[in-house]
């Protein structure tokens, strides 16, 4: 069962991995490879299967639940792999998982016009996982 790697988005390779192969784990040459072995077009890897859990992501699938899920080699493995740490962006932080750097992320309050307010997701200090975010109250 051989890798198949297919384009992603903004020209990033995603490999797969065969459901029920023996192939390798992790990313890049040798990683994950296609699952057409299971015939079903929406069959998923395991987030143990990729190099690091920042490199599992999912996305949706026809009506398939949670959805397709592939290692993606080109996504940042920590904050590091961004240009700054605030734009390194998870679904969940504890371990990091399905990861994007998001360039352009505040870095300090003082990067959020004066109507939002600066979170971080991941840890305040480093920023890590910042955006600006409106507050509204219920009226």
């Amino acid at each position: 069962m051989g890798a198949a790697i297919a384009p992603g988005c903004s020209g990033q390779t995603i490999v797969e991995r065969d459901i029920g192969s023996s192939g390798s784990k992790g990313a890049g040459g040798g990683g994950a490879s296609s699952s057409s072995a299971s015939g079903d077009p929406c069959a998923s890897i395991k987030k143990g299967d990729c190099q690091s859990p920042a490199q599992f992501h999912c996305k949706p699938c026809g009506t398939s639940l949670p959805g397709k899920c592939v290692c993606d080699s080109m996504a940042p493995l920590g904050p590091k792999d961004c240009a700054k740490s605030a734009d390194f962006h998870c679904f969940t932080y504890e371990p990091y998982t399905t990861c994007n750097c998001v360039p352009g992320s505040p870095a300090s309050a003082a990067d959020c016009p004066p109507h939002k307010v600066f979170v971080c997701a991941g840890s305040d200090e480093p920023p890590v996982g910042c955006e600006c975010v409106a507050i509204t109250t219920p009226k």
